[in-house]
């Protein structure tokens, strides 16, 4: 297995030849503390033997091609690993937890699933890379081999993802979900997100960030597993939504009237009402306010703020076993004219990266405040778009 996931994971998985080969390379210095692809390879298999013993697996996905109004996520993982970086001896103290982060997904810009590849695109993309057999070429097909993998080395293992494109937490809740210790529909799961993503096809494609939700709910079984927050913007009643998906929203607006502990004391019912005992977490960063959210592809205004995100993942975290959690739609390649961006972004998501990895350990507040909640940019300076906006 281990020989498998050093051929289809890569130590970052953004292939540069020259553009963007120097900012890759301080990431690889920062992480690896070599540019030189021999110490570097060294060092990442040396993380791959570590799996066995881990208790949370830390894999990024770096892809946008599952993603809708504009692209950037691909850098997600690198805009937070970014901040974890800068976090004084925050990796020795993951390592010291059980926490292991083993690289990337590698990525073709080009691929989303092999399901939508033909043989003769296979066969070509397998050749350029060296492969023999029937190794995935395409990033979520990669993701779902490695997580399969992940899961017969160390069975306990708990996956956190940073993204990349939303249609990811496809690949995860349904393996999740059909995994043999959920046989009594005891999985949920519980998204942050501006949007409902609940569409059964997006232009006739199955698989992209605005369908993951649909596909999940329908993997754990939906009656009530599912519960979603931060909804604010949809072409139907939240109403439609909780029936046609047996579901629960929370909308923003409903959040900010009613406050974050009756909301938090509701979800957590609901899901046990539901006979939820494990959980997935899947955060949507466009879920949280702009004025600390900016670089996504879709901000949507009056958002969540960080402290009831963050508060409401602690709260989970004690209440059930926490299997699988993601960051998603980070973009840092946007918003740049925002004073403050994209380091504000890349910030809030490792935040809530730390957060969620502290509910998958079960440990509550075990890395303290490593990764602060940045201070937000105003509403004036998020929502004064340049002109060709």
């Amino acid at each position: 297995m281990l020989t498998l996931l050093s051929r289809i994971l890569q130590p970052q998985g953004i292939k540069v030849v020259t553009t963007g080969a120097d900012e890759i390379a301080a990431f690889l210095r920062g992480r690896y503390g070599s540019t030189d692809d021999a110490v570097i390879q060294a060092a990442w298999r040396a993380t791959l033997e570590g799996i066995a013993r881990a208790k949370v697996i830390v894999l990024g996905v770096p892809m946008d091609i599952g993603a809708g109004f504009e692209r950037g996520a691909f850098k997600g993982p690198l805009g937070i690993r970014s901040q974890l970086l800068r976090a004084r001896e925050l990796y020795a103290r993951f390592e010291e937890a059980g926490v292991l982060d083993i690289g990337d997904v590698r990525v073709n810009p080009s691929l989303l699933s092999d399901d939508y590849l033909n043989q003769d695109t296979l066969d070509a993309v397998r050749r350029a890379r060296g492969h023999d057999g029937d190794l995935p070429v395409s990033p979520l097909s990669i993701l779902d081999r490695a997580v399969r993998a992940i899961t017969e080395i160390n069975p306990e293992a708990r996956i956190h993802l940073l993204g990349g494109d939303h249609s990811m937490a496809m690949v995860t809740t349904k393996l999740l979900a059909n995994s043999p210790r959920n046989a009594r529909r005891t999985l949920g799961v519980v998204d942050f997100d501006a949007h409902t993503d609940l569409m059964k096809e997006r232009d006739g494609i199955q698989c992209s960030f605005a369908t993951w939700a649909h596909h999940a709910n329908e993997a754990i079984g939906r009656g009530g597993r599912m519960q979603q927050l931060g909804v604010r913007i949809s072409g139907r009643s939240r109403e439609e939504w909780e029936r046609e998906g047996d579901l629960r929203q929370f909308w923003a607006e409903e959040i900010l009237e009613r406050g974050a502990e009756v909301i938090q004391a509701e979800l957590v019912a609901n899901l046990h009402a539901a006979g939820v005992e494990e959980l997935y977490i899947s955060n949507d960063v466009d879920g949280t306010d702009p004025r600390w959210v900016a670089a996504t592809g879709t901000m949507v205004q009056g958002g969540m703020t960080p402290q009831f995100v963050s508060s409401t993942i602690a709260v989970l975290g004690e209440a059930f076993r926490v299997v699988g959690a993601d960051v998603t739609e980070l973009a840092p390649p946007l918003k740049w004219h925002i004073p403050g961006e994209p380091a504000r972004s890349n910030q809030m998501a490792a935040h809530y990266a730390v957060k969620q990895i502290e509910a998958l350990l079960g440990e509550r507040g075990r890395f303290g405040d490593a990764v602060p909640i940045p201070e937000p940019a105003t509403e004036e300076q998020v929502w004064n778009l340049p002109p060709y906006a």
